[in-house]
């Protein structure tokens, strides 16, 4: 796969020349050979760039179609959200939690609202960020997180770092990204480091699982009448903070999960009569291969009955100061404080239900 950087200054160049050979490309970039074929090749791929000639080949940038979203006409985040499903389903785009993200990503872009968007390969970050964002580089948002050294970026994020785009962990070989896209449950262990979240709020594009309507085609965001940002009174803060505590994420602690499970496991060694020797190898083996792997565990529909293994969403500091920064543009916009309150929490659920299991106290 090319470097992010490397087709940012491909399209940056040709966002310039409209339309270049590969040798003029070759001298724009300072880049050659199978590095530069498959960076070109992956552009053409995504709908970015056209190839419209072999000999020489030749190619032409693909000037994407501006989606405008009129914050005056939409008067609610739940309308904000059915808009920008709709208008991206009118460009070819095989949609899942895309909206969710695109919102998210409005809100990146007009606040300090930090986020981490993660999900499999090809299946729309890039052309997300870039469709509210625009084409820009570091340090405003950081692509290709997968293909350097997590730990290193995490101590060299900088304040204007609004989002971070991963292809959910750092180590990626061992496993199978598919398995992640079929609405599964991601631990958030296997997002990013500790240390990272909530710095940035993580939100997951899945895979879609209906058929696309005609073809993909990029599209860029307008986003117009976009509210000047208004600071929050203190009583507003409190009420947000107030109903976020009602609201709870499924997450795995580790010691809250081992004490969980072994109960089930002395559960099931308790009632059992007939063969213990040979049961009790069996059980234990079972509940050992379900400790080792935490996105099994994760997802073992019992352990959600347990209220032990929530949290609430305004026990993290930083996850509620990103939470503020969406009230600040729903109270700005809305100009309603209930209405910009509830929306906000509307929109941190849909977020967090993106990866893992959301409910009401």
């Amino acid at each position: 796969m090319a470097s992010a950087e490397l087709k940012f200054k491909i399209l940056e160049y040709l966002a310039q020349v409209d339309v270049a050979t590969r040798n003029e490309i070759m001298k724009a970039v300072n880049k050659s050979g199978r590095t530069l074929t498959m960076a070109l090749e992956e552009l053409v791929k995504t709908g970015a760039v056209e190839l419209v000639s072999e000999n020489p080949l030749t190619y032409k940038i693909v000037r994407a179609n501006v989606v405008t979203v009129d914050l005056s006409d939409v008067k609610s985040y739940y309308d904000l959200k059915f808009e920008v499903f709709k208008k991206l389903r009118s460009f070819g785009w095989r949609l899942s939690t895309h909206e969710i993200v695109a919102i998210a990503l409005m809100y990146a872009r007009f606040t300090r609202f930090r986020l981490l968007v993660f999900g499999s390969q090809g299946v729309g970050k890039t052309s997300l960020i870039q469709a509210v964002f625009g084409r820009i580089g570091e340090p405003v948002v950081v692509q290709d997180l997968h293909l350097k050294n997590l730990y290193e970026v995490v101590r060299s994020v900088k304040e204007r770092t609004k989002v971070i785009e991963q292809q959910y962990r750092h180590a990626w070989g061992k496993e199978t990204l598919e398995r992640f896209d079929n609405y599964k449950v991601v631990p958030i262990s296997r997002i990013a480091p500790s240390d990272l979240l909530f710095r940035f709020v993580p939100v997951r594009i899945t895979q879609p699982q209906r058929p696309g309507v005609g073809l993909f085609k990029p599209v860029k965001f307008e986003f117009i009448n976009v509210p000047g940002i208004r600071d929050i009174p203190d009583e507003l803060f409190l009420r947000l903070e107030g109903a976020l505590k009602h609201v709870r994420y499924f997450t795995i602690d580790p010691t809250w999960v081992r004490e969980r499970v072994m109960k089930l496991k002395m559960d099931e060694v308790v009632n059992y009569t007939d063969n213990v020797s040979a049961e009790f190898y069996r059980i234990n083996a079972r509940y050992d291969a379900k400790m080792e792997n935490d996105f099994e565990l994760v997802n073992w529909k019992i352990l959600h009955e347990y209220d032990s293994l929530y949290l609430d969403m305004a026990s993290n500091l930083q996850l509620l100061l990103n939470a503020v920064e969406v009230l600040k543009f729903n109270y700005s916009w809305l100009r309603d404080e209930e209405r910009a309150v509830q929306q906000t929490v509307d929109f941190m659920r849909d977020v967090f239900e993106t990866f893992t299991i959301v409910k009401e106290e």
